[in-house]
C-alpha cells in the first residue's frame, strides 16, 4: 500500500488527534482501559493506530471543511489573483490569471512535475492544519469539562487553554497556507509556455458566483413551441 502526501498530511495526522481525543474521553468515562491496549505487540499497536488515524481522518474531513467555511478571514482566490496581478503587472491581462485554480494545478502537474509536488505539499499541509483545529477545540472543551467535574483542576485548565490557543493558531495558520497555495500555483503557471492560448482554446475563464447568478437572471427565456409556431 502506498500513501501519498495528501494521505499522510490531510488525513492521518488530524485523524491521530481525533484518536487521542477519543481515547482520552473513553478513558475518563471508564469505557476503555488504556493500560492493556498499550501492552499489545508493537507491530499490532502501531498498525492499529495508523489505520485508525487514517480512517478517522477520512470520516471527519467534513468537520474541518465546515469550520473553515463558517469562520471568517478565509482568503479567496480572487484576492490572491489581485495581489499577484499587482505584484506582477506583466501577468495582468493573461488568460491564466482568470482560470480556475484546479485547472491551473492540473497544468502544473503536466508541465512541471517537481513544482507540482511543492504545490501539493502546500495544499496538504493547509488541510492538515485546518483539520487539526476541530479536535484541538474539542479537547479544549473536554479539558474544561474535566476541570469542572473535579480532579487536577490546574492541569485541566492549563491544558484547556493550551488546546484552545493551538486550535486558534491552527485556523490562522491554515489561512496563510491557503494563500501560499494559491500564490505558488499562479507563480508556477506564469512560466508555463503557451498556457494562455491553451486556456483560451480549451477552457472558459472562471466566472464568479455573483456574475453567474446575474447572467442566469438576465438570460432571456427560450420561446415555447407554441410561440415558435406562431412566429413562423
Amino acid at each position: 500500500m502506498s500513501l501519498g502526501v495528501w494521505d499522510v498530511f490531510a488525513f492521518a495526522a488530524p485523524g491521530s488527534l481525533y484518536l487521542a481525543f477519543g481515547a482520552f474521553v473513553a478513558s475518563r468515562l471508564g469505557w476503555v482501559a488504556i493500560g492493556p491496549v498499550l501492552h499489545a505487540p508493537a507491530v499490532v499497536l502501531a498498525g492499529g493506530i495508523a489505520v485508525s488515524s487514517y480512517v478517522l481522518g477520512l470520516v471527519t474531513y467534513p468537520l474541518g471543511a465546515i469550520a473553515d467555511r463558517w469562520l471568517p478571514g478565509r482568503p479567496r482566490a480572487a484576492q490572491v489573483r489581485a495581489e499577484f496581478a499587482r505584484r506582477t503587472p506583466a501577468a495582468r491581462d493573461r488568460a491564466f490569471l482568470q482560470a480556475d485554480m484546479s485547472l491551473l494545478r492540473a497544468a502544473v502537474e503536466i508541465h512541471y512535475k517537481d513544482s507540482s509536488l511543492e504545490v501539493a505539499r502546500l495544499g496538504a499541509v493547509r488541510l492538515m492544519i485546518r483539520n487539526c483545529a476541530v479536535p484541538l477545540a474539542a479537547a479544549s472543551i473536554a479539558c474544561a469539562g474535566a476541570a469542572i467535574a473535579g480532579g487536577d483542576r490546574l492541569l485541566c485548565v492549563t491544558t484547556s487553554l493550551a488546546m484552545a490557543a493551538a486550535g486558534t493558531a491552527a485556523i490562522w495558520q491554515s489561512r496563510r497556507f491557503r494563500r501560499w497555495w494559491y500564490m505558488k500555483t499562479l507563480e508556477t503557471c506564469y512560466w508555463i509556455p503557451a498556457i494562455d492560448q491553451a486556456i483560451i482554446n480549451t477552457a472558459k475563464p472562471a466566472i464568479p458566483r455573483q456574475q453567474r447568478s446575474a447572467s442566469k437572471k438576465a438570460a432571456p427565456a427560450a420561446p415555447s413551441p407554441s410561440t415558435r409556431d406562431t412566429v413562423s
